[in-house]
């Protein structure tokens, strides 16, 4: 082998782009991988890219693990319900055998899916937001204990 298959393919570089290069998930990219592609006229080289935000670079190449870091942004009032046989049918695949309960809370609170609630010193994590109707003043959310 030369000394140039010897050396590892992978290299920084200074990469200006004249648009804004998103993920696939339309987050900001940080991490963009420029492979040569075929060219079609001899003696020339073409370069295509894949770009990754920081989250989907660890999730398709696998190095470490996620974590996440939360800080409290409110404290919103909630009324707390226990989850109906029917919810806990449907979403059985989220719950499996943890802990769950819905909230109810008024359409202009900020609560998404992937927040974290703190309620009676255990975390619980925000899976889904169930669909309210046109005419309704309040959401529901299933609300499942993070182990």
């Amino acid at each position: 082998m030369s000394s140039e298959e010897q050396q590892s393919k992978w290299q920084p570089v200074m990469l200006i782009a004249s648009h804004r290069i998103e993920c696939e998930c339309g987050a900001l990219a940080i991490f963009v991988v420029l492979e040569e592609a075929e060219s079609e006229e001899v003696g020339k080289r073409d370069m295509d890219y894949t770009s990754w935000c920081r989250d989907c670079w660890q999730k398709v190449h696998g190095y470490g693990h996620t974590t996440e870091s939360y800080s409290t942004v409110g404290t919103p009032k909630v009324n707390v319900i226990a989850p109906s046989a029917s919810l806990l049918q449907q979403f059985a695949g989220i719950i499996g055998s943890q802990q769950s309960f819905r909230i109810r809370y008024g359409l202009t609170t900020d609560i998404r899916e992937g927040d974290q609630v703190l309620y009676e010193n255990i975390k619980w994590k925000v899976h889904v937001i169930l669909a309210s109707d046109s005419y309704t003043f309040c959401n529901d959310a299933l609300l499942v204990a993070v182990i």
